[in-house]
């Protein structure tokens, strides 16, 4: 969009690196729960200093969106079977 690379491979190699550590389903979760703590963690620093940067590296983020769907996974499948209104408990892989 700016006639520049926005995005490089570093976070296609890490979301890789997950994908073949934890399975497929969980580097997809974290590659959904990302932005939505990249945008918190922008926010915080827009409101704590004044402004934020305009570059910003986005592997930290999918890194922290791996530990918190690794450590929230049980609670996630909780929440899912109550939604589905499953009987058993959901068990993703």
């Amino acid at each position: 969009g700016f006639g520049k690379e926005a995005m490089g491979l570093g976070d296609v190699h890490l979301l890789a690196a997950v994908g073949a550590c934890v399975g497929w389903l969980d580097s997809v979760l974290a590659f959904f729960v990302a932005p939505f703590i990249a945008l918190y963690m922008v926010l915080v620093q827009a409101t704590w200093t004044g402004g934020g940067r305009r570059a910003m590296p986005f592997g930290p983020y999918l890194a922290i969106a791996t530990l918190l769907v690794i450590v929230g996974k049980f609670g996630f499948e909780l929440i899912m079977t109550a939604v589905f209104g499953s009987p058993e408990r959901l068990n993703f892989p």
